[in-house]
C-alpha cells in the first residue's frame, strides 16, 4: 500500500486525469483511468494507492 499527501495552490493543477468531485468527496479510481485535478480553492488530498494481485489456489 501507497500513501501519498497532496497540498495543491489556487488555480494548481495536475494533468492528465479527469473527474470533478465537491469539497469532502471520497471517490474510486479504476487502475489506469485518466483523470486530471484543477483545484478553485486550496486543497489537500490523501491518495491511497492499494495494489491488489491475483491469488492462485495452486
Amino acid at each position: 500500500m501507497k500513501v501519498v499527501l497532496f497540498d495543491f495552490a489556487v488555480g494548481q493543477s495536475l494533468s492528465e486525469h479527469s473527474y470533478k468531485a465537491e469539497s469532502g468527496a471520497w471517490m474510486y479510481i479504476s487502475p489506469h483511468l485518466k483523470h486530471s485535478v484543477t483545484t478553485k480553492s486550496l486543497l489537500v488530498m490523501q491518495l491511497v494507492n492499494q495494489e491488489t494481485r491475483m491469488m492462485s489456489n495452486e
